[in-house]
């Protein structure tokens, strides 16, 4: 299907084209890893385990929050990145909770992956400079109303009024 013109592009062909760019950014960042020896490594794995690297060691409820995902996708993130022996978890004090620490393994790789992410952002800067919007306030402003009502819910309430129609 070829790409919508500007003069017949709904809102969704916009957001259909953000989440392409998305993904291909997300590719191309794991693309980096590869080339840097660490085949394994998903972006999705980055923060998690760079933020690791600043406090080592976390509940996966906090872990979650401070990288702004829910804690079942944190759960499975860590899962994931347990099987590569990147980090290692425990029970927590009332045994209910896992806490989530580095290993040796996954301190090996931070190096690499610090060096990616360095630039990363740099190269995500310049990439700002050339479109008519900065997608970093964009996407500032888009985390945040979406923390005050989720896609979910905006939904729901579409169709909770088109029933009432």
């Amino acid at each position: 299907m070829p790409h919508p013109t500007a003069a017949a592009a709904t809102p969704l062909d916009g957001w259909d084209l953000l989440l392409s760019a998305t993904h291909r950014l997300e590719t191309d960042i794991e693309r980096l890893y590869l080339r840097r020896g660490a085949p394994e490594m998903r972006a999705r794995f980055a923060v998690p385990l760079l933020h690791l690297a600043q406090i080592q060691r976390a509940t996966i409820a906090r872990l979650a929050d401070a990288v702004g995902v829910t804690h079942s996708a944190m759960s499975q993130t860590v899962d994931a990145m347990g099987r590569f022996g990147w980090v290692a978890t425990g029970r927590g004090r009332d045994g209910r909770i896992r806490v989530v620490e580095l290993t040796d393994a996954g301190r090996a790789v931070l190096p690499a992956l610090e060096r990616v992410r360095r630039a990363v952002v740099q190269s995500l800067r310049e990439l700002e400079g050339s479109l008519p919007g900065a997608p970093s306030t964009i996407g500032l402003g888009l985390a945040s109303a979406l923390r005050q009502r989720s896609l979910h819910e905006r939904v729901v309430a579409q169709f909770d009024n088109s029933a009432a129609d």
